[in-house]
């Protein structure tokens, strides 16, 4: 991936990651050293759900290997992208293998992670780091200081900053907290909005890469322009299933849900959980963590972080000859 944007694409990240990554958004197409090196960097969130689930089953030397590997494949990801969806989407995986773990009488919940701690609460430190120095990137392009970036940035996300904001002294780490807070937030803000517009252009609910891709060769009839910005701007799934289907479109989708988490828990109480059955959880799962902040496959990388599991399926059965059972 690397090569794909320095070499292939030009990018030039000499002026800062947020500038790069609008350039490469202004990019086209792709080659086969970015698509590859997409679906590689996918299993990087497979390795966390294979290091919390496993970890007093891999050797020590695997462990590390597998933990430097999901931090260059995650943050590494991340940087050349000089995006933070990333590493949400590798929170919420963190948060589902630990439910996974503790979930499932098989494995033994003791120890789950009980080595180097002080090394993980560092990787956790340099992550909150590298998320504001994106934040401050990103007021370094508009030659704006923090406070303002604050200002106008809550403004674009449909919040509004109280009246005396500007009145006090607020610290440069207080308002990168609270601006990283704002930006999770937001998918509330957004459907509050939507509950005020009469002209619901467009569709939220079944809107992925997926769908983009179907529109694109036309494969499909393009769902049409949103209201809100696909880039920029979150909606929270129940604010989607509003915007297009109304307060029972709210109802019907929220049953629907409800019934997929249910399979789950079937699935959960099964006695071996094989790799179709663990992409199924992992979907489920990951809809219903980020339905607050947005539909989560409305995330583009998400889609490869699924499709991951079917390449897995793959090379263990060339390679090994065998299925996995995760648990």
């Amino acid at each position: 991936m690397l090569y794909d944007r320095i070499y292939l694409r030009g990018i030039d990240y000499s002026s800062g990651l947020r500038a790069a990554r609008y350039t490469w958004l202004d990019t086209t197409g792709g080659s086969f050293f970015g698509i590859s090196g997409n679906l590689l960097v996918s299993f990087s969130y497979l390795g966390i759900l294979f290091l919390v689930l496993y970890n007093r089953h891999i050797s020590f030397y695997k462990k590390w290997l597998l933990i430097f590997g999901i931090l260059f494949g995650v943050l590494g990801h991340a940087i050349l992208n000089g995006g933070r969806s990333n590493l949400l989407l590798a929170f919420v995986m963190l948060l589902i293998a630990f439910l996974l773990k503790n979930n499932h009488k098989s494995i033994n919940n003791k120890n789950i992670i009980n080595f180097n701690n002080f090394i993980y609460f560092t990787i956790f430190i340099f992550l909150i780091i590298y998320i504001f120095y994106i934040i401050q990137s990103s007021a370094n392009l508009g030659n704006s200081d923090l406070k303002n970036l604050f200002e106008l940035g809550v403004s674009a996300m449909y919040g509004e900053v109280n009246k005396d904001f500007h009145a006090k002294d607020y610290s440069n780490l207080y308002i990168l907290i609270v601006y990283s807070l704002a930006y999770l937030y937001h998918g509330q803000w957004t459907a509050q909005v939507s509950s005020t517009l009469t002209n619901l252009d467009g569709n939220y609910t079944f809107s992925s890469a997926i769908t983009y891709m179907l529109e694109k060769y036309r494969i499909i009839t393009p769902l049409g322009e949103k209201y809100f910005s696909d880039t920029g701007a979150f909606i929270s799934l129940p604010g989607a299933f509003y915007y297009d289907y109304g307060y029972l479109g709210v109802v019907l989708l929220s049953i629907l849900l409800g019934i997929m988490l249910g399979i789950v828990f079937i699935f959960l109480n099964s006695s071996k959980i094989g790799t179709f059955k663990m992409m199924y959880i992992i979907f489920v799962l990951y809809v219903i963590f980020m339905s607050p902040i947005l539909p989560a496959y409305g995330l583009s990388y998400f889609n490869f972080i699924i499709l991951s599991f079917i390449l897995l399926y793959l090379v263990n059965i060339i390679f090994y000859k065998s299925r996995i059972i995760y648990i």
